[in-house]
């Protein structure tokens, strides 16, 4: 249920206060998977220019001036007409041979499909990683990688040697330091043990063009403290 997983997450307070500062204005957004348009019209009532898209009729109290796709998001023909999209847990229902076509028809739109990792891609099936057996399936220029580099670790992978692999397909890396022990907590990028003198060059060579800095739990840290500290050593090593 999306409303639950907006509550528990705070969606509407995160969206809210983040997105005013990436778009510039104009800048119009779309939630693809709009559910019951309650995320959607929250930011649309905040004073956001955000548009829904769902095979759901419009919902009965959808604002005025905002506008109700009523699709499936692998028809679409104007994704081009905006300048952010989001979603929440939407392209799970979507196997990799979907992901392809959706990317085709993205791309004739100037748009290009990322696919975000986490660890379970790490699961084996006939010798082979799930990861592995996904990609094979929709071409690089159709689905392309947003590696997060934590994950690949936590997975009990090297990031270097699959940046390397995948070499020409990753423009986005997620950078996120994993704590030493057993818990493998969230840290501050140079504050725990993944070797970023190697993993970033690898991600250098193999075409990367964002290094996107995350930590998903501060420990009660305070976040710009958190991402200053960790851009801080990005510019030591020469990466930013």
């Amino acid at each position: 249920d999306l409303r639950l997983t907006n509550l528990i997450v705070g969606n509407h307070r995160w969206f809210a206060r983040t997105l005013p500062a990436l778009l510039r204005p104009g800048e119009r957004t779309l939630e693809i998977g709009a559910g019951t348009g309650e995320l959607a019209s929250s930011l649309a009532r905040r004073g956001l220019a955000v548009d829904g898209l769902d095979l759901w009729p419009e919902p009965s109290d959808w604002p005025p001036g905002r506008t109700w796709h009523r699709t499936d998001l692998r028809e679409f023909r104007d994704y081009d007409g905006y300048d952010a999209m989001l979603g929440n847990f939407i392209f799970h229902q979507f196997s990799s041979a979907e992901l392809h076509a959706l990317g085709e028809k993205l791309r004739a739109q100037g748009l290009q499909l990322l696919y975000h990792n986490h660890s379970f891609e790490f699961t084996q099936f006939d010798g082979k990683f799930g990861w592995d057996i996904f990609f094979e399936n929709a071409t690089t220029e159709n689905l392309k990688c947003e590696m997060d580099l934590y994950w690949i670790q936590y997975g009990g992978q090297e990031p270097a040697s699959f940046l390397k692999k995948y070499t020409g397909r990753v423009p986005i890396v997620h950078v996120k330091d994993m704590a030493a022990g057993p818990d493998k907590k969230f840290a501050n990028v140079g504050a725990g043990i993944m070797d970023w003198k190697k993993i970033l060059p690898a991600a250098a060579a193999a075409g990367t063009e964002w290094f996107v800095v995350e930590q998903d739990n501060c420990y009660g840290q305070d976040t710009v403290e958190a991402v200053t500290n960790s851009f801080n050593y990005l510019k030591s090593i020469g990466m930013a």
